[in-house]
Order: C-alpha cells, then sequence, then structure tokens
C-alpha cells in the first residue's frame, strides 16, 4: 500500500504538470492576441460614433498629467472627456482644470460630485460624472491607464455590432521601480495578462476589465444603471455578467493599454495582491481550483520539500522553474514587448509562491480595504463598512453525539451551563438514543446529523451493503484509502447512497429538527460523497453544513505550535474546500466562514480556547470538539489520545464563559445563519 507521503507527493505533482503545460498554452495565446493587435480596427458602417470618455479621479498618482492628457489626444472626430472627482478639496482638481484649459470645454469636462450611492467609490465617482455624459457610448478608462491615441476606435469599432453588450481590453503594467512594485508588475504581465489571454482565445471564460471598457447608454440603463452596481467589490464582472446574461456578447479589442503601478509600501502590495485574489474568489470561487493547478512553481518547492531536497526533487524544482521563466521571458518580450518585466524575472518564483499565500488568504479573508477604508465582504460580493457589519457570529459544536454517554452528558452539561450551541448527532452508534433523548429534554439545543461513512458503525447491516463494511457493519478506518474507493469504484454508489438516505431517515424519525450536516473526518468533502448528500438531504429539510476551513495563521498564532502542519494540511485542504464552498453556493446551503479545532482537535484545553476566542476572524466561525465527562471503553477505542475531559472543563469554565460575554460575539447555530 502506498504511503500518505508518497501519495501526497504524487498529488503535489497534478499541479507541477498541469500549471507547466499551461505556462506553454499562454504563451501561444499571448502571440495569438499579439498577432490580432496588429490588424486595424475596421471603420463602422455609419462612421464613427460620438462617445463620452470617463475617467475617475482620485487623488494625484505617478505621471497622471502624462495619462490624463493620453486621454484627451485621441485620434477620433468627435468624443467628450469626463473628469470625475468627489472631493472639492482633492489634489488633481488644478491639473484637471489646466486641461479643460488647454484643450477647451467642449473637449474636457470636469466633475465635482460628492454622491454616495454605495460603499464602491469608483461607482460613486462615475455616476456623478455619468450626469454630464452627452453621448450613448460610454468608455470608462481609469485614471492609471495611459492610451494610445487609436484606442478610442480600437474598442469602439466592435459595438457596430447590435449584438455585442460590452468592449474591454487587456493592459499591462509599467512604470515599476521599487522591488514590490515590480512584484505587482509581474502579477498583471505575468499573470494576469496571460490568464485573460487564454480566457479570451479558448473561450473558456467570460470576463469584464474595468479598468478599459466600452457600452452603450442604453445597455447600462437595461442592467438597472451604476447605482445598482455601487456596492458590488468586483462592480465590472458583475455589469459583465448581468450584460450577458440579458444575450448580448462580450468582445475584446485586441488592444493593450497601460497601466501604471503606483505603490508606496511593501504592504500596499500585499494588501493589493490579495485585493486582486479577493477579486477572483468573488467572481468564480470554484474556479480558484483550476487557478491552483496552473501555479507550477510552489508546488514543485512543495515536492523538493517533501523529497528532502533529493536529486528528484531539485530536478523537478530546477525544471518546472526554468520553464516558467521561459514562458513568461516569451510572454513579457514578444507578446507585449516590456523591458522592465523581464528585468524584474528573477522575482517570478518569489512572486508565485507569495501568489499561493494571497489567493488562500483571499479566500478566507471577509474583509477588504478600498482607499484607506475597510469593508466587510458577503457572500455575493457586495460590500458594507466594516463599523456596520461589526459582529463575530460564533457557533461551539460537539461532535460525535450518541458515540458513548459520557459524550452526551458533557453535550448537554456544556450546553446548560457553557458556550456549546449544538451538537452532531451519530444516529448508528450505541448511545444515539440516549443522546436524542437529552435533546429532547434541553428544547434549545440544536442538532445535525454527524454522516459516518468511515471508522465508525453503518445504519444499514452488512447485507445491505456488504461492499462498505465488515461483518459487524464497521466501515474502514482509514479515510484516504475510503476516500479512493467512493472515488474510483462506482459499482459503491449505490450501497452509498442507500446509507447516507438511511442515516438521514434515522435522523428524521428522531423528531428532532435538522440545524445542519456533517461528516466523520470531513468525508462530506469528497466530491461523491457531497453530491449525495445534495441530492438525498433536500428531502430532508438540508440547509446548512460544515465547512472545515480553519485558517493556517490564526490557527497557529492561537495554538503556537504545529506552523509547517497547519499549512500543509490547509493546502492539501484547500482545493476540496474551495470546491465544496461553490457547490454549497450553488445549491444556496449555508455554511460557515471558518472553523477551529482541526488541527487541535482533542486538545482544546481552557488555555487554548480561550486564546481561540481571541483571535476569531469577522464572519462566522465554528469551533468544534469532542467532550466527554469520563473516559470509557468507546473512547478509549476510537480516540485514545483526545483529552475529553479537558475540553468538556473549557466549554464550562466560567473564564471562558466571560469572554465570550465581553467579547461582543453572538453565540448562534448554523440555522440562525
Amino acid at each position: 500500500m502506498m504511503s500518505v507521503l508518497a501519495l501526497f507527493q504524487w498529488i503535489v505533482l497534478v499541479p507541477v504538470v498541469v500549471g507547466s503545460i499551461y505556462c506553454l498554452v499562454c504563451l501561444v495565446c499571448v502571440l495569438v492576441v499579439r498577432l490580432r493587435a496588429c490588424a486595424p480596427p475596421h471603420v463602422p458602417v455609419g462612421g464613427w460614433p460620438a462617445v463620452t470618455l470617463l475617467k475617475p479621479v482620485h487623488g494625484l498618482e505617478k505621471n497622471m498629467e502624462q495619462n490624463l492628457r493620453s486621454a484627451c489626444l485621441q485620434d477620433y472626430p468627435t468624443y467628450q472627456v469626463v473628469f470625475c472627482v468627489q472631493n472639492e478639496n482633492d489634489p488633481a482638481i488644478p491639473l484637471l482644470r489646466n486641461l479643460q484649459r488647454e484643450f477647451g470645454s467642449e473637449r474636457v469636462t470636469v466633475v465635482i460630485d460628492q454622491r454616495r450611492t454605495g460603499t464602491n467609490g469608483k461607482i460613486n465617482n462615475l455616476i456623478g460624472g455619468l450626469a454630464h455624459a452627452r453621448h450613448e457610448i460610454l468608455v470608462i478608462s481609469d485614471s492609471d491607464i495611459r492610451l494610445g491615441s487609436d484606442y478610442l476606435k480600437a474598442i469602439v469599432a466592435p459595438l457596430d455590432n447590435p449584438a455585442v453588450g460590452f468592449v474591454c481590453t487587456f493592459f499591462k503594467a509599467t512604470s515599476a521601480a521599487s522591488w514590490f512594485e515590480r512584484m505587482e508588475l509581474l502579477t498583471m504581465n505575468a499573470c494576469y495578462f496571460p490568464d485573460t489571454a487564454f480566457a479570451y482565445v479558448t473561450r473558456t471564460a467570460k470576463f469584464c476589465i474595468g479598468a478599459s471598457v466600452a457600452f452603450r447608454r442604453s445597455t447600462l440603463k437595461d442592467i438597472g444603471g451604476l447605482e445598482s452596481l455601487a456596492d458590488y467589490l468586483v462592480e465590472d464582472y458583475e455589469m459583465g455578467r448581468r450584460i450577458w446574461e440579458q444575450g448580448k456578447h462580450p468582445a475584446v479589442a485586441p488592444f493593450i493599454v497601460e497601466t501604471v503601478v503606483d505603490l508606496k509600501s511593501p504592504s500596499q502590495w500585499w494588501n493589493h495582491q490579495v485585493y486582486w485574489d479577493q477579486n477572483s474568489c468573488t467572481v468564480r470561487p470554484g474556479a480558484l481550483i483550476s487557478t491552483l493547478i496552473i501555479r507550477p512553481i510552489p508546488f514543485a518547492f512543495l515536492f523538493a520539500v517533501l523529497r528532502l531536497a533529493d536529486p528528484l526533487g531539485l530536478f523537478v524544482l530546477g525544471g518546472t522553474v526554468a520553464l516558467r521563466l521561459a514562458t513568461a521571458a516569451g510572454i513579457l518580450g514578444h507578446g507585449l514587448g516590456d523591458r522592465e518585466g523581464l528585468k524584474s524575472l528573477p522575482l517570478l518564483p518569489l512572486r508565485d509562491i507569495a501568489g499561493l499565500a494571497s489567493l488562500i488568504l483571499a479566500f478566507t479573508q471577509k474583509t477588504t480595504v478600498w482607499r484607506d477604508k475597510e469593508f466587510v465582504l458577503t457572500r455575493d460580493g457586495r460590500m458594507i463598512p466594516r463599523e456596520v457589519a461589526s459582529v463575530r457570529k460564533l457557533i461551539v459544536n460537539g461532535d460525535d453525539f450518541g458515540l458513548a454517554v459520557p459524550v452526551n452528558e458533557a453535550i448537554e452539561e456544556a450546553h446548560r451551563n457553557g458556550i456549546l450551541t449544538s451538537a452532531s448527532l451519530m444516529v448508528g452508534a450505541e448511545a444515539a438514543e440516549d443522546a436524542v433523548a437529552r435533546a429532547r429534554r434541553l428544547g434549545s439545543l440544536r442538532v445535525g446529523l454527524h454522516l459516518v461513512l468511515v471508522d465508525g458503525r453503518a445504519v444499514l447491516s452488512n447485507r445491505n451493503i456488504p461492499d462498505l463494511v465488515d461483518e459487524q457493519g464497521e466501515f474502514l478506518s482509514d479515510p484516504i484509502l475510503v476516500g479512493l474507493k467512493y472515488f474510483f469504484e462506482s459499482n459503491l454508489l449505490p450501497q452509498l447512497e442507500a446509507e447516507i438516505r438511511a442515516q438521514f431517515q434515522a435522523f428524521r424519525d428522531t423528531g428532532l429538527p435538522l440545524d445542519h450536516v456533517n461528516g466523520h473526518n470531513h468525508l462530506h468533502l469528497h466530491p461523491t460523497v457531497l453530491g449525495l448528500i445534495f441530492k438525498i438531504g433536500r428531502e430532508f429539510g438540508l440547509r446548512a453544513m460544515r465547512l472545515p476551513y480553519e485558517p493556517p495563521l490564526l490557527s497557529w498564532r492561537a495554538s503556537g505550535r504545529g506552523f509547517l502542519r497547519r499549512f500543509g494540511g490547509c493546502t492539501l485542504l484547500f482545493p476540496w474546500i474551495v470546491l465544496a464552498k461553490a457547490r454549497l453556493k450553488h445549491a444556496g446551503i449555508r455554511c460557515n466562514d471558518f472553523v477551529f479545532g482541526l488541527n487541535d482537535t482533542g486538545h482544546l484545553h481552557r488555555e487554548l480556547l480561550l486564546r481561540i476566542l481571541r483571535e476569531l476572524p469577522q464572519g462566522v466561525t465554528e469551533i468544534y470538539c469532542h467532550p466527554a465527562t469520563r473516559r470509557c471503553a468507546e473512547l478509549d477505542r476510537s480516540a485514545p489520545g483526545y483529552l475529553h475531559e479537558q475540553e468538556f472543563e473549557a466549554l464550562t469554565s466560567q473564564v471562558v464563559k466571560q469572554e465570550v460575554a465581553t467579547s461582543g460575539l453572538q453565540r448562534v447555530a448554523f440555522g440562525d445563519l
């Protein structure tokens, strides 16, 4: 049998191979884009329509005069440039007035409008500018974008086709000076640009790049206007999505504009990296799995570490880095003509590793910084000011309810006189009837189904599911082996479905409302199992499930130990968590944002629990535990190393209860989400 370490090594090689192939494909796609960009735009049948070019401005930026002046020097017959700002004391206003005097009021309009329709500052700014736009065709171009003189013709030409709803362009970063600005440049030019070029050429994904986009005013009105976008983090994608869902086609002009990198500090660079990835997480959370497997360098590095830097590990790492650098050089040199990027190439491996960290953080971080203000992100991608959404919700769940009487006693007492809010019932366990009786007596304890498909007893007998359990009705105890069997042995599906249905039915027979569902050993993350839970659970009132994502940095800060174990485990679980979260969202099933207890399961003593409570992030956090009032034979068999009594003491500790009461935490259950 292959060891867990060997299996992990082979799993890590998958994104190395897939990502390396992707790099080669992206190089081809970028060259295709560059070739198409050489063709001049066609002249519309009725001539060039009049255009309003909207430029939202907020403060002074690097090379701003050159950027804004490029908007006024377009080779285009009739167009208006609207510079819009929100603050009457904005330091950019004198520059805008100078440009207006130079090019005339017929060409340049300066708008100062302080309206606040929503939390998205760019949209607020554009709403003020739109009120002064004179023409039907609208183009939005960010203030840090430098335009070629033929830009308007390139981006407006596709709108001659009435079926086209919007047109956007590619962009490349320029003017990077410091090391962190060069890291940002590499993110845009060696990562974001080839990704969008790949999507454009292969048509595998739709996108809308709001830094440079054109559309009709009538189309904007049809989707609810700018006002309806004013609270979205990724307002450009939301606008594009609404347009193509109305049957209009997106278009990409094969034209590349320049954006100026202007960062003041490494922390600003890092926040911007996380912001870029938050955009991706918000737009297509399920696509994060594909994003993970196309970044080969971090996983090649991990493979080398797992191999203890032996010749094979170093060969894979060296070859991966060489291929990544070679393809990036082709993209930057031949695709973009980017000499700055070529000079910055030695930073690319570090950028890619940092990019994996920022991706994981973006998936978990529920706050974002916009123009020096912090906002909380909702599940549908809207932004709420942090001071408005400051409530942190806490679920404290007792797992293995019904496993043994001491477990049931502890869960009952921890709910009566502690902080526990819910429990997960093992319907096939020996003490399940005792657990149900206690839950009925309590009334206020929320109970969910702890689905057991590994290392436990089935509800159905060996006669009904002979390929899943032994003669005593017990599942295999190795979750990796079980997971592989459920994935590759399709003949097991009817038996697996029957057992899952039987456990749901057994829970219904208790008469308890179903608060949530989770899996023993988190096997509900398994794609096959999760699909069956969705299929069957709807019949039994499934509304919420556990998402077992434990933020590794916060977890390590609370525990103070196991840094590599926490980050390594997070990396291994992350693709399955991302996939599960996307499927839960699509199915309309609610879930928590974070869990604690994953890496410290069975060892949540009072001091650790206190430190965890002080580290809880914004959003909904579940702390799950395994309390018991005393040892017993069943606990000695199933979890011999767990400190069940210490967890029980922690849940009922006066100090812990006081911490929860004074920290502003709102104790809830899954059914309250």
